[in-house]
């Protein structure tokens, strides 16, 4: 082999060019549909969580309105009974 073939570049088929251009279009576009598939997917699982969350209010603010003061004991969650504010204050 000669100096002058070793630095020969080798030509590429000009259908083989086009071809990759291609190839690599398709692979941009794919990538874009998983994109947006990805955010789609992103909008209905906030949505749920909206739906779920505005559910969850309603029906909280319904049992709210059932709720009575009076009926509430004077324990917390550990059994002691509840002091009043104003002994807290000294």
């Amino acid at each position: 082999m000669t100096i002058g073939g070793l630095f020969r570049r080798r030509r590429r088929h000009p259908l083989q060019v086009r071809y990759e251009g291609q190839r690599d279009m398709l692979y941009n576009q794919t990538f874009n549909l998983d994109q947006v598939a990805f955010a789609t997917e992103g909008i209905k699982d906030a949505q749920q969580t909206m739906s779920a969350l505005k559910s969850a209010n309603k029906e909280m603010k319904g049992m709210m309105k059932t709720v009575n003061i009076q009926d509430i004991d004077g324990e917390d969650e550990m059994g002691l009974p509840a002091v009043p504010q104003a002994s807290l204050r000294g």
